[in-house]
């Protein structure tokens, strides 16, 4: 399934869209609906899990967030952080592995480093259910997980770009536990 709708979410490459909702005090909320493609591959980080080496997962992520943009948040952090939830799937591309499904709550400042370019923090925790955990009968060689409901960690670090008023494209690394 993830093979027949990487065009699609290749299309829209972590492109994010920004509406202008309501106006505050001191500024403007911003409502940011997004969506991302993630691909990448599995660190085996001990010989109990080496079985896991060379696999390249990949998945999705749509998130819903909104951009503090007062003067408050910004003498605070030096930055409009983004602050929201999201959903990621990823498919391991492996039976051992399975799939996961995640849901999290993330804050992402973003820093200006240029005119349009901005440089991107992300921390997201949640929960993820995954649907091949190790089982000594049905599972034995899956080490990496013994449950269906695990927690979700991610870390990224990563750069955004305009290219309408209402569209970012990103690129950005990141680090899923």
């Amino acid at each position: 399934m993830v093979k027949k709708l990487l065009p699609v979410f290749f299309i829209i490459l972590c492109a994010n869209a920004s509406a202008q909702k309501i106006k505050i005090a001191d500024s403007l909320r911003q409502i940011v609906i997004g969506a991302r493609y993630h691909s990448g591959f599995i660190f085996a980080h001990s010989i109990h899990v080496k079985n896991t080496k060379g696999l390249k997962p990949e998945g999705f992520e749509f998130e819903y967030a909104y951009l503090k943009t007062d003067s408050a948040t910004f003498k605070k952090f030096k930055c409009y952080p983004n602050l929201g939830v999201s959903f990621t799937f990823v498919d391991f591309n492996s039976r051992l592995l399975g799939k996961s499904y995640s849901a999290s709550y993330f804050i992402e400042p973003n820093y200006k480093i240029g005119n349009n370019l901005k440089m991107n923090i992300r921390a997201a925790g949640g929960f993820s259910y995954l649907t091949s955990p190790h089982d000594t009968i049905k599972n034995p060689a899956n080490q990496s997980y013994s449950g269906h409901i695990n927690i979700f960690l991610q870390l990224g670090l990563g750069f955004s770009y305009p290219v309408s008023k209402h569209i970012d494209v990103y690129a950005m690394g990141n680090f899923f536990h």
